[in-house]
């Protein structure tokens, strides 16, 4: 249910500029898992994963996500200028 006013709109920039964060910081443990894995002997881990999937396929079972409600609407001009300003996140890691 979207509210009215400026709730909505900091609502909708709040959850905008969430995504926004959460897929840049997605990105970077990505590249720093691929990395990991071809430095350190990790490369292995996706081979175990290749392993069990296949036997999850022999005995028939599957995992399913499910999503949980319907969703927030947003004012997407408002969810828009979140995400933007997502865009000019620079992650800096550790204490300055």
């Amino acid at each position: 249910m979207v509210t009215t006013g400026n709730t909505a709109a900091t609502t909708s920039f709040q959850t905008g500029l969430a995504h926004g964060i959460a897929a840049k910081l997605t990105a970077l443990h990505e590249e720093r898992g691929t990395s990991m894995r071809a430095s350190t002997g990790r490369d292995l881990v996706p081979i175990k994963a290749a392993l069990v999937d296949d036997e999850l396929a022999r005995l028939g079972m599957t995992f399913e996500k499910r999503s949980v409600g319907r969703g927030k609407r947003v004012l997407r001009a408002a969810y828009h200028a979140g995400h933007e300003a997502a865009d000019r996140f620079e992650y800096r890691p550790g204490i300055e």
